[in-house]
């Protein structure tokens, strides 16, 4: 058994964008250094201002990333997938955590710590390049996440998360594909910057149109080019 939770692994890290260029004796190096962990659900992995000291890729599970307002509410910033990573940020500058991180559900992470990780990336550019790549990419999704929260109606911020779930390119979702939703409409709510009763009121109207089906922790898109008219809306 333990075998073969060590392929999962050892394949995860060879299909990682951070290290899919390394060769097989360096991706064992790289695993050599990591730790398992393993959270309970709703357990916390970080909070802001800890000591940054490491960075971990989801096994299994997924995290919530989320900050808290000045009013005290919680901010959904996103959800790390499987194949995910997490604490990059203080990983490379070695300061404070700049966000929460709260396991959902059962959750098992690897875990990498910054003074084993740093010499490793001053001898592997490839994997430096890739990790200032993933970070880029990360600053686009949330610069995109601020614009859409300031310029976009809540339909359309709902209906850019339904369709990203079902693809990573939404225009190109089929009639009748069915999507895993298991996120409560609060915390979905939450992730989009809105209120539940708004995304409970939108998807009723959305499903009474015919539009979508729901069914419990699942959603049928019937009408994607309906969604796709009201996810490219403005005010």
């Amino acid at each position: 058994m333990q075998d073969t939770v060590k392929i999962d692994k050892r394949q995860m890290l060879a299909r990682h964008i951070l290290f899919r260029q390394l060769l097989p004796t360096e991706i064992d190096a790289i695993l050599a250094l990591m730790v398992e962990r393993r959270y309970k659900d709703s357990q916390i992995i970080f909070t802001t201002g800890d000591e940054g000291s490491s960075m971990m890729i989801v096994l299994t599970g997924r995290v919530l990333i989320s900050a808290l307002s000045d009013e005290g509410k919680e901010i959904t910033l996103n959800y790390i997938e499987p194949g995910g990573i997490l604490g990059e940020i203080a990983l490379l500058d070695g300061k404070q955590r700049s966000a929460n991180a709260t396991a959902v559900g059962a959750c098992s992470v690897l875990s990498i710590q910054r003074a084993d990780f740093i010499p490793f990336l001053r001898t592997s550019p490839d994997v430096a390049i890739q990790l200032l790549m993933v970070f880029c990419d990360k600053l686009r999704k949330t610069s995109c996440l601020v614009e859409s929260l300031g310029l976009l109606p809540v339909a359309a911020r709902l209906a850019q998360f339904i369709l990203k779930q079902a693809s990573a390119e939404p225009l190109s979702v089929a009639p009748d594909s069915v999507i895993r939703l298991n996120l409560s409409q609060q915390k979905i709510a939450n992730l989009i910057g809105a209120s539940r009763e708004t995304v409970n009121r939108t998807l009723s109207q959305w499903q009474e149109h015919g539009w979508i089906s729901l069914q419990r922790q699942k959603l049928t898109i019937h009408k994607p080019k309906a969604l796709s008219a009201v996810a490219e809306s403005s005010l």
